[in-house]
């Protein structure tokens, strides 16, 4: 658990990606808690780790209190789709808890 107003580093890790690693794909993760507020961000404004891992940095106190949840959208290239591009979206708990 953490108290709102922690600055978090959440490590984002995508399996499945038909060889590609995390680097080589564009995505965004939107971190969230059952209210409306959110936290979208894109890849490019993530600390790169390595090919496979990025960290997103979120301020709790921009989420408000609740299990935060993190929904990542992932563009793959894919030959079997007309523009060539898969959209794979996934829903995930990240385990962190943000209380008063």
């Amino acid at each position: 658990m953490s108290s709102i107003g922690t600055e978090l580093k959440i490590n984002v890790r995508i399996d499945r990606l038909d060889g590609y690693k995390m680097s080589d794909i564009d995505f965004t993760c939107e971190f969230y808690v059952y209210t409306n507020r959110r936290v979208t961000m894109a890849k490019e404004h993530m600390v790169k780790a390595d090919d496979d891992n990025y960290v997103a940095l979120v301020d709790s106190s921009k989420l408000g209190t609740g299990t935060i949840r993190c929904r990542v959208t992932a563009h793959i290239p894919d030959a079997d789709f007309d523009d060539g591009i898969r959209t794979e979206i996934e829903e995930v708990n990240t385990g962190i808890t943000i209380v008063r």
